[in-house]
C-alpha cells in the first residue's frame, strides 16, 4: 500500500501528486526516482512543471503553428483559425470560425 494504493511488485506509478517521481513497487518497498522527460519534436518546446519540454503549439494541414495564433483557413477564407493548446491536459486543437 501506498497513499491509499495497492500495487503489485514492479509496478510504475506517479510519485505524490504535484512531483516530478515515478515510483515502483520493489520487494514491498517503494522507490521514486525523478521522471525522465520523454524527448519531443516540435521546434520550440516548453516547459512543463518538471521542467520537461512539451510542444506548444499546433501543426494543421503541414503548417507549425504558435500556441494562440490566429491564421486564415487554407482552404475557406471566410474562416479564421486559432491554435489552442491546453497544457494542463496536454491536448491541442484548431479552431476555426467563420467571420
Amino acid at each position: 500500500m501506498f497513499q491509499g494504493g495497492a500495487y503489485v511488485d514492479g509496478q510504475v506509478f506517479p510519485g505524490t501528486r504535484g512531483s516530478c517521481d515515478d515510483c515502483t513497487c520493489s520487494r514491498g518497498e517503494v522507490v521514486c526516482v525523478k521522471r525522465r522527460c520523454p524527448s519531443v519534436s516540435c521546434p520550440h518546446p516548453a516547459l512543463d512543471g518538471c521542467a520537461c519540454g512539451v510542444c506548444d503549439g499546433c501543426r494543421f494541414n503541414g503548417r507549425d503553428c504558435s500556441n494562440g495564433e490566429r491564421f486564415p483557413h487554407p482552404s475557406d477564407h471566410c474562416q479564421r483559425c486559432t491554435c489552442l493548446v491546453h497544457t494542463y491536459t496536454l491536448h491541442t486543437h484548431i479552431h476555426c470560425i467563420c467571420m
